[in-house]
């Protein structure tokens, strides 16, 4: 009888640590994909042993989704939430505060607009080498710069043109005052 009350409590023990185990999985693979939490155990040990896991996966799936928003600023000009998190405001907050955390985007985006901007002077391919992590965003930049330094060009050919045209225009009629 004793052998049979050991083996009862084994194979007693073995299922409880394999509930226990399930409810872990089904806890985190809630939590990480966002599901509202509604516990499904009514034994408190399978219950705690879901919400402490529900948690864990919960904040592990807000910490992917922030550097999601964080790598999204190298690509995105603007912030743009993904339709897959404009339900959950805890995960549109954590892809905002990721996207906003990229503090070297404000950095590649002067240098790319500067490097476009001075572009008769710059190697585009050379200047752009240490960007090649953001070069949609670099890219964007570099051409605002270029057409930015365009219209300036033009500008200035505009008025040095006309000036160019008086300053002529004005020599010739002081030589003939001269002559005369």
């Amino acid at each position: 009888q004793e052998a049979f009350s050991n083996g009862h409590k084994i194979g007693f023990n073995r299922k409880t640590d394999e509930l226990i185990r399930l409810a872990e999985e089904q806890g985190y693979q809630d939590g990480y994909n966002l599901v509202e939490k509604n516990t499904p155990y009514t034994d408190d040990t399978l219950q705690e042993a879901y919400d402490a896991e529900y948690i864990i996966g919960y904040n592990s799936k807000l910490a992917a989704i922030k550097k999601e928003g964080f790598n999204a600023a190298y690509k995105d000009n603007e912030l743009t939430i993904p339709n897959k998190y404009k339900n959950n405001t805890e995960a549109m907050a954590q892809y905002t505060d990721g996207f906003n955390e990229n503090s070297e985007v404000a950095q590649i985006k002067e240098d790319a607009y500067n490097d476009g901007f001075w572009f008769l002077l710059n190697n585009k391919v050379k200047a752009a080498a240490p960007y090649e992590h953001a070069n949609t965003l670099y890219e964007l930049h570099y051409e605002r710069g270029k057409e930015e330094a365009i219209r300036r060009y033009k500008i200035i050919a505009k008025g040095s043109g006309s000036t160019l045209t008086l300053s002529i225009v004005a020599f010739h009629l002081l030589k003939r005052r001269r002559k005369k």
